[in-house]
């Protein structure tokens, strides 16, 4: 971003730091937390995820936004911000009002538990986004996730898994079969760009999660394509036109899955692996400059 259009989205603000983030990002993001009442990150969903983790673990009361800068920009997408030219999502983010938003919380064996702000997969779907060469995504920007991703998808095996949940009205979920993966959802897209929860809203008090079940090389390649197509499947439209068949999809607070063996994790582009997920909602956790109905 030029100096002279931060000067000119900033001017009024009390003080303003800007900071480039070395070799420990989320030390510095905690530092910077402690005394800044705003903290607005210039990344896609990586950086978005440190930010969020930063402020939740020290309990610093600071708001944080989003100015997108990175491949991705699935979060920044849902808040209609992903072609936005950095002063003008910056101007955004200065004039939005502060709203308590859902987060995605990750117990971990020790230590505190991880934040996603974004979305969550976990099984063989959330190691394509994870794979994707560093030479693709500087050629091919946003759409380096899209296509890499729907290659991948195309070859990896589904794996069994056990998936259980439970409702915002209490109502027990359950579902077990060989998958390609399970995602969980604060945002609606994921991957690049694929709309993989259309009924995803950020104060909502629950989550979105999508079970993509083995599929033949033809169903998966289309399926790729209609969760691609801009506004396709969304609710608002039609309810019944979500999920499209063979996927499960349900409205959950508190999820489950389990596997046999460790499978790939993906929670806003932090990867690892594990064996079981535990996803639980932590409404209004996060103060964030979005929109409204956002």
């Amino acid at each position: 971003m030029r100096d002279d259009a931060l000067d000119a989205a900033v001017r009024g603000c009390a003080e303003v730091r800007r900071h480039a983030v070395g070799d420990d990002p989320e030390a510095e993001l905690r530092e910077e937390a402690a005394w800044a009442d705003l903290l607005v990150t210039f990344g896609g969903d990586g950086s978005l995820h440190l930010a969020a983790n930063a402020v939740l673990e020290t309990g610093a009361d600071c708001e944080i936004g989003l100015v997108p800068n990175g491949t991705g920009n699935d979060f920044a997408r849902h808040l209609g911000t992903d072609d936005a030219a950095p002063e003008d999502a910056l101007a955004r983010v200065l004039g939005w009002p502060a709203r308590s938003i859902d987060v995605l919380r990750v117990p971990r064996p020790a230590g505190e538990p991880r934040r996603a702000v974004n979305a969550i997969s976990f099984g063989a779907i959330a190691g394509t986004s994870a794979s994707t060469p560093d030479a693709v995504k500087a050629l091919a920007g946003g759409a380096a996730y899209t296509a890499w991703g729907a290659a991948r998808a195309a070859v990896v095996g589904a794996t069994p898994v056990r998936v259980t949940g439970r409702g915002p009205d209490g109502s027990r979920f359950a579902w077990r079969g060989d998958a390609l993966g399970v995602v969980a959802s604060n945002g609606r897209f994921t991957g690049g760009g694929f709309r993989v929860a259309p009924a995803a809203r950020l104060a909502s008090g629950r989550f979105e999660v999508l079970i993509l079940p083995d599929l033949r090389l033809t169903q998966r390649v289309a399926l790729s394509r209609r969760l691609r197509r801009p506004g396709g499947d969304a609710p608002d439209a039609d309810p019944r036109a979500w999920p499209p068949r063979p996927l499960v999809a349900a409205s959950l607070t508190e999820l489950r899955v389990e596997s046999e063996a460790p499978l790939p994790l993906n929670a806003d582009g932090e990867s690892s692996e594990a064996d079981r997920l535990e996803v639980t909602a932590e409404p209004g956790a996060l103060r964030m400059r979005v929109p409204a109905g956002a």
